[in-house]
């Protein structure tokens, strides 16, 4: 009986670890995104527009974004399957082997911004993400 409970302890305590956030929830880590980064009103509605600038700021605006969601790791970069997880949350979807392409490329020749708006710019440029219709 005691190994069962310690069984499901841990299997709690990793189940609870690490959820995907809600669309809600990545609205108030972009406003703290903004914050703290002293995005502009201007800046704000490019990066809603997803206009990311090759500029430090939006840079650093995606790596916040990513580690508020404990999606980045500056050692590790990004992980991917945190990001699928994340994106089916929203409603969006990728293959996690091409999620996987995007880590890889210039990890670890450039500060942690850039390394971030590298893998969402590969994202993109490859068309790694692609919107589903929620459920009805």
């Amino acid at each position: 009986m005691k190994l069962f409970l310690v069984f499901w302890t841990i299997f709690a305590l990793v189940s609870a670890e690490w959820v995907p956030r809600t669309s809600d929830q990545m609205y108030k880590d972009q406003a703290e995104c903004f914050k703290q980064l002293e995005l502009t009103k201007e800046e704000q509605e490019k990066v809603k527009k997803e206009d990311f600038p090759d500029e430090p700021k939006f840079r650093c605006y995606l790596r916040c974004i990513l580690m508020g969601g404990q999606i980045w790791d500056d050692e590790k970069g990004y992980n991917p399957e945190r990001a699928y997880a994340e994106l089916l949350n929203i409603h969006m979807t990728a293959d996690v082997e091409n999620l996987r392409k995007c880590n890889t490329q210039n990890l670890h020749h450039s500060d942690s911004c850039t390394r971030a708006f590298r893998v969402v710019k590969c994202f993109a440029n490859n068309n790694y993400i692609t919107s589903i219709k929620p459920k009805s």
